[in-house]
């Protein structure tokens, strides 16, 4: 590893292999590093120079310190998040290298101080977050709602770079389906199995608005199983054949396709998240409806797109002069060249 390369800490989710192709075809490839600190056994690369992972290594001690070395030695760290223990650790016990540390801020990370345990293991991982954040130096978002809520709750003091982050955060052109003037609504609620989707609010919107014809449908193959369950057990319940659990993982591109059948989505999340799903969606021309009080909903409408707030849920799609300008601004803004172009910026300058 040279000076001027950049360290990528990473865990296993299924937007990084994505951006680790980002990386070696639009950037300066041979300058990128990527250590694994979870889950890395998930990730098989068909190219494996420059990939590391901790699950590699027979003693976990050894790798971590395989990991300090590069830290060190990298001209620049990217967290990819900042939740795990271990990382923190790291960042704690060498204070020096955070001045060069990019944290991009997943949602989860941040909005841990909302939910911090009583067990003395949330204690102290809440006290090692509370040492390293306000060191970083630099903080990586489009959300600039998120970076307030870092210098409000952590006293963050590290300059903010606007970045989309994530091939999953791009517009994608989809042709969209031909709809029947008579066919029912077909309505996306949520995103995940995470319970932050709050499924039980959102059905308490639609129930009033069942003999409209809606046709109900819950991305559930990711996140917690046993609320999966749940929320098919209530949905089932509640609207019978016209619930929709989607149980199995789907691949990105089906899933794409899933989203521009849909004619409204609702999501129901207290803070900052699903954001690749909602930029799809508006991007599409569909109808979104949000909280009002999330830093995303903040950072959509200050961009001109219109979001309908959950709070006043109507089963009517946009206007189509409406669907366009949503359309158009969500091209303009989350383009894939403007993401590269970023990056660039952020990592490859200097």
């Amino acid at each position: 590893m040279k000076p001027n390369d950049v360290l990528h800490i990473v865990e296993f989710e299924k937007f990084i292999p994505p951006f680790i192709e980002l990386t070696r075809t639009r950037l300066a490839a041979d300058r990128h590093h990527f250590f694994f600190i979870h889950r890395g056994d998930l990730y098989q690369p068909g190219e494996k120079s420059r990939i590391h992972r901790l699950s590699d290594y027979a003693a976990k001690p050894i790798g971590l310190a395989v990991l300090a070395k590069k830290m060190n030695l990298a001209g620049k760290i990217v967290l990819h998040g900042l939740t795990h223990f271990r990382l923190l650790v790291l960042l704690a016990l060498q204070p020096w290298l955070l001045k060069k540390t990019y944290w991009i801020i997943w949602g989860a990370d941040l909005y841990a101080y909302q939910k911090i345990g009583t067990s003395w293991q949330s204690r102290l991982k809440e006290m090692l977050r509370r040492f390293v954040i306000p060191r970083i130096g630099h903080l990586v978002t489009y959300v600039s709602g998120d970076v307030a809520l870092a210098r409000q709750w952590y006293g963050a003091k590290g300059q903010h770079h606007d970045c989309l982050c994530y091939a999953s955060n791009v517009y994608h052109h989809l042709e969209l389906p031909t709809r029947n003037s008579g066919s029912n609504l077909q309505i996306l609620v949520g995103n995940s199995a995470d319970r932050s989707n709050n499924h039980d609010g959102i059905f308490a919107a639609l129930l009033p608005h069942l003999e409209t014809g809606l046709e109900i449908h819950a991305p559930l193959s990711y996140g917690d199983q046993q609320y999966a369950d749940e929320v098919t057990k209530f949905g089932s319940a509640k609207f019978g054949s016209k619930f929709h659990a989607l149980r199995e993982f789907m691949p990105y591109g089906d899933y794409l396709k899933l989203l521009s059948g849909i004619d409204i989505a609702v999501f129901n999340h207290e803070r900052q998240q699903g954001m690749g799903n909602i930029i799809s969606l508006l991007g599409l021309g569909k109808t979104v409806y949000m909280r009002k009080s999330t830093t995303s909903w903040q950072s959509l409408t200050n961009l001109g797109l219109t979001v309908g707030n959950i709070e006043d849920f109507k089963p009517a799609p946009l206007s189509s002069e409406l669907a366009e300008r949503n359309r158009q601004i969500i091209r303009e803004q989350f383009s894939e060249t403007k993401l590269v172009n970023q990056w660039r910026s952020i990592l490859e300058t200097h």
